[in-house]
């Protein structure tokens, strides 16, 4: 029989991974579609290359393999979890409100970078509840 420290890290643990799988199920559909779409911005503007588009949207979906590996083993994979929520939701959301702010972006852009942020809001709280219980106790006290 499982103890409660037991069964409640265990679902800590399933929480992580499916923040995570959701992450990635969301992801592969919308960034793998760039690979099917021709962009018109890629043909219109100049200064717009069809490698950085299709660049991008590699990393893109790059970083979607990157968070179902975080999933198949939240604890082990747990540092990328900050990578993850900086280094491509914040950075992306936090680079969008920018130029929308500034007038560059279209407002088309708003949901993209809500849903963004929202995720790395998730890693993040997925990387404290996969937290080492001393930690956890830590950051209570």
């Amino acid at each position: 029989m499982e103890s409660p420290v037991q069964s409640k890290s265990g679902l800590r643990i399933s929480i992580a991974r499916w923040i995570f799988i959701f992450a990635a199920a969301y992801g592969l559909p919308a960034m793998g579609s760039w690979y099917f779409v021709t962009p018109k911005i890629v043909w219109q503007a100049p200064s717009q290359q069809p490698e950085i588009y299709y660049g991008f949207a590699g990393l893109a979906v790059a970083w979607q393999a990157v968070f179902l590996l975080i999933a198949s083993d939240p604890l082990r994979y747990r540092p990328l979890m900050l990578l993850a929520a900086f280094g491509e939701k914040f950075l992306f959301s936090g680079m969008l409100i920018i130029l929308m702010h500034r007038h560059i972006a279209r407002p088309h852009w708003r949901p993209f970078a809500a849903i963004d942020f929202l995720l790395g809001v998730a890693f993040l709280i997925a990387f404290l509840i996969t937290s080492p219980p001393e930690a956890r106790s830590k950051l209570i006290a």
